[in-house]
């Protein structure tokens, strides 16, 4: 292949139509797929033939989609910037300054292995997430595009981890230190406890639904017959127990098939400057944190994850929120060796470094309670008003988890104040420890509501580059002097916050 000149515009591998048309395809089912129910719910040929022919216009226009788009995608390197221009209705160009390029990434889904294509993403300082993206490069010219790139702007080399042959494709950059790695045994349990509830309630709330309109799928009679059996007596304890056990068995399989599907050959490396998680079945998915811009570190597990002694690592970076989650790194199936590794690098814990415990207020557990007790008045008066066995067994094996939940949460809530950082801890359904260095801290302020004043609680806001973190049910003479000290320390420790 003859030397590219970076300096004019170039287009992408004509491959780049077959991954645009796959990315229109993505979306337009992301917002549509809830046209199929009607399909499903009362099939007929001729549904399916509107549907099939909708399928063949959906290609076509993808196909249009994707020619436009490799088209009139054009990018170059100028004296002082990264220049991308595309167009789909409306003429958009990205200038990146050299100066602002943090990483470039060189990574392959499971379609650009078959096409042998690399897609390259560019991280700037300050993004919420990749500000370019080049879909489709043939490898040589991916690798010459890196290499003019790095000369230019002394950027960080990611290279794919899929890649053995790293010396000959890449150049031989540096593949990094592997710190998690996750194999299929270790995949399997942690697929078995991953918190899907929410996933598998929908699908059982589906079924049930479609129970409602059996009649379309002519189990009506089988039904029926269901109902005159005593194993599905409504009034018994073991109809619900045998529901529970099937939401179960539903979230347990629907946890293992997400998991094992998106966290294939799970890897966690550090690069010296900067961390890559690397995972995915037929896609492969790679997520890149600086070191500096870590703005807070989590802890979670769940009731499942703590049976194996699992952690979750999160690792909040700047622009993340809670409605923007890509630049959140989770690492799964952190040891207790590791995550108590990573608190003592992020907190600087030493022996004698202890925590001071900040008060939380004594109305706390009464305002708990409280909201837990009127639950279980509603909930009453549901049973009372229907007189049925078919809702006093659940909302009685409801009120009993909520119970236990409400007493978890009073017992492990707890904050701490470290010397070079602060901590909370919470639980209600997953326990969970967040950890925040001074330096990261961007303002403090504390609210009041209603129900807060009532009780006569303070919530106290930390605000960071990378979303923020609530401390409520705090005495107000406590926020206040917590406000006040967190703004000395992030004063007086005089650290770039990244």
């Amino acid at each position: 292949m003859a030397e590219v000149n970076w300096n004019k515009p170039q287009m992408l591998s004509s491959y780049a139509i077959f991954s645009s048309a796959l990315l229109f395809m993505k979306w337009v089912f992301r917002f549509s797929w809830f046209l199929l129910i009607p399909l499903f719910l009362n099939f007929s040929w001729e549904g399916f033939k509107t549907a099939g022919l909708s399928f063949l216009v959906l290609l076509v226009v993808a196909a249009v989609f994707g020619g436009i788009y490799f088209y009139f995608f054009k990018f170059w390197l100028d004296d002082k910037e990264l220049v991308v221009e595309q167009w789909f209705f409306r003429l958009k160009r990205t200038s990146l300054p050299y100066d602002r390029i943090q990483s470039v990434a060189l990574e392959q889904s499971f379609w650009q292995q078959i096409m042998d294509v690399y897609q390259v993403k560019i991280d700037t300082a300050g993004s919420k997430q990749e500000e370019v993206i080049l879909h489709a490069l043939d490898l040589e010219e991916a690798n010459s595009f890196k290499n003019e790139l790095q000369s230019r702007t002394q950027a960080d080399i990611i290279v794919p981890n899929n890649s053995d042959a790293g010396d000959e494709k890449t150049g031989g950059e540096n593949k990094g230190k592997t710190l998690v790695e996750i194999g299929f045994g270790k995949l399997f349990l942690l697929g078995i406890s991953e918190n899907h509830l929410r996933s598998s309630l929908y699908i059982f709330v589906f079924m049930s639904y479609l129970y409602q309109y059996k009649n379309y799928f002519g189990l009506e009679r089988m039904a029926q017959q269901q109902l005159n059996e005593a194993a599905f007596d409504f009034k018994s304890l073991s109809l619900w127990i045998n529901i529970i056990g099937l939401f179960i068995v539903i979230s347990l399989v629907l946890s293992l098939v997400k998991t094992i599907f998106k966290y294939w050959n799970f890897k966690f490396k550090d690069f010296g400057k900067y961390y890559v998680a690397s995972f995915g079945l037929f896609k492969t998915s790679e997520t890149h944190l600086k070191h500096k811009r870590i703005q807070k570190v989590s802890l979670i597990q769940n009731p499942f994850q703590r049976i194996f002694n699992f952690w979750e690592l999160h690792l909040t970076q700047v622009g993340a929120n809670d409605a923007q989650q890509q630049n959140k790194m989770k690492i799964l199936g952190v040891s207790v060796d590791l995550s108590r590794e990573w608190l003592q690098n992020y907190t600087e814990q030493r022996g004698g470094d202890l925590a001071q415990k900040v008060n939380i207020h004594p109305m706390r557990r009464r305002y708990i309670w409280s909201r837990l007790s009127l639950l279980i008045l509603i909930a009453l008066g549901i049973a009372l008003y229907f007189q049925s066995a078919i809702f006093n067994w659940p909302v009685l094996i409801l009120m009993l988890i909520l119970s236990y939940l409400h007493f978890r949460s009073i017992k492990l809530y707890q904050v701490n104040l470290f010397t070079h950082g602060l901590e909370k801890r919470s639980a209600f359904f997953e326990f969970e420890r967040n950890f925040i260095r001074f330096e990261k801290i961007q303002g403090v302020n504390y609210s009041i509501g209603p129900i807060s004043r009532l009780f006569g609680f303070v919530n106290l806001n930390i605000q960071t580059a990378g979303g923020s973190l609530s401390i409520p049910y705090l005495p107000k003479k406590e926020a206040k002097s917590l406000r006040d000290y967190l703004l000395y320390k992030v004063e007086s420790q005089n650290k770039a916050w990244m």
